[in-house]
């Protein structure tokens, strides 16, 4: 019933949407276009290694794309709004498939913004928290923030800064602002529907330069689905085969995140908290008797930054997270960063950064800490952030 219920009403809103826009004052498609962009580009010497030894393509001096943005907006009117960003990232090579890899599609929305309180949007638009917690942070163009930065590729990352669904967002009064997104659960590079839909949230808060906010998820991650259905009785005669459908049996994964920090002209300085359960597609899927493959997670960042003058700024940031405190307790993550920015004209950011972020995994069991494999990755170099 809840489930059907929810359907009904995200048809319900995209059914008045579609018959509001069709009401709307005649103009040509041209109109109230607008067409923007950013690029994350570096020139770097970085090295990756585990126990000592390197391994891979991260290691030498080389110049990396990291990110090419292409954004296109459409206003019909002070209402209804449209809008398709395209990106670009590194192909990875050695991957089983290249499907959301290169070019692809990461937001594209149909929007009716009613009121400050009140908008929605259908289509792959921005999650509550990872594209708010970049813009605390200040940094997105040089370091994915604490539930993405993976640079050792060795431990897992826990959410996604855009998905396919229904999004709704505003504000309230002066001070608080809030985001409900019911989304598919795979990212926006993976269209595709399950048998489910995952629920992500964030209510926020901002008092002068203080910000606040917490946030949630709930759902399966994309892993809800039906199996083929199974005879139970063969047909016999004029009676037909009786079938038994076999639902994938799952467990939500869920998230708590927190974020406190202050944003001044000068100084910027803040923290930011997660912990979250089976959030791995193992523990998810688990049907073993007693859910043994249960597992936690939680992880810290810290940062902070000063404007030395109009064109120079210092800035660092820390790292901290365990990925599977029940399977793997002693496995642990660090990162750090720090460096100096370089303003020289809107639009155009450039830093001088060295990045350190390493993982040991320990053989073993829950029970046993076994030998530790250290997957260390460190980088120093000129990185840019374009935008237009």
């Amino acid at each position: 019933m809840k489930k059907s219920s929810l359907v009904i009403g995200v048809a319900s809103a995209a059914l008045a949407m579609i018959a509001a826009v069709s009401g709307a004052s005649a103009q040509s498609w041209t109109d109230n276009i607008t067409v923007g962009g950013r690029m994350y580009l570096d020139v770097s010497s970085s090295s990756l290694e585990v126990n000592g030894a390197k391994s891979g393509a991260k290691n030498g001096f080389g110049f990396d794309v990291k990110r090419v943005y292409f954004q296109v907006d459409k206003k019909f009117n002070d209402i209804y709004s449209l809008q398709l960003q395209t990106d670009v990232s590194p192909v990875n090579q050695t991957s089983g498939s290249i499907a959301g890899q290169g070019l692809y599609v990461k937001k594209a929305y149909f929007k009716a913004a009613f009121s400050p309180a009140f908008e929605v949007s259908l289509g792959s638009n921005e999650m509550p928290w990872i594209p708010y917690a970049e813009s605390i942070y200040g940094y997105r163009w040089l370091e994915n923030t604490l539930l993405e930065q993976n640079n050792t590729g060795a431990r897992s990352t826990f959410g996604t800064s855009a998905d396919w669904g229904v999004h709704t967002a505003g504000k309230f009064g002066t001070y608080y602002a809030y985001q409900v997104s019911v989304i598919n659960g795979k990212g926006y590079r993976d269209s595709s529907r399950s048998s489910g839909m995952d629920v992500e949230t964030r209510l926020s808060a901002k008092f002068d330069q203080w910000n606040f906010a917490v946030g949630s998820y709930t759902g399966a991650r994309g892993n809800e689905a039906y199996g083929a259905a199974t005879i139970v009785t063969p047909a016999s005669g004029t009676t037909p085969a009786v079938y038994k459908e076999n639902k994938v049996d799952t467990h939500n994964a869920q998230r708590f995140n927190a974020l406190a920090a202050y944003t001044g002209d000068r100084i910027r300085v803040g923290a930011e908290y997660f912990t979250a359960t089976d959030w791995q597609t193992a523990s998810i899927i688990d049907t073993t008797a007693g859910h043994t493959k249960a597992d936690d997670s939680d992880g810290y960042s810290a940062f902070g930054s000063y404007r030395l003058t109009p064109m120079y700024t210092i800035f660092g940031r820390y790292d901290n997270v365990k990925p599977s405190k029940k399977l793997a307790p002693w496995n642990q993550g660090e990162y750090y960063n720090f460096g100096v920015q370089m303003s020289p004209m809107k639009g155009i950011s450039l830093a001088l950064i060295a990045k350190h972020d390493s993982f040991d995994a320990y053989a073993g069991s829950a029970t046993v800490k076994g030998a530790k494999t250290t997957t260390e990755f460190n980088e120093i170099g000129i990185f840019t952030e374009l935008r237009y």
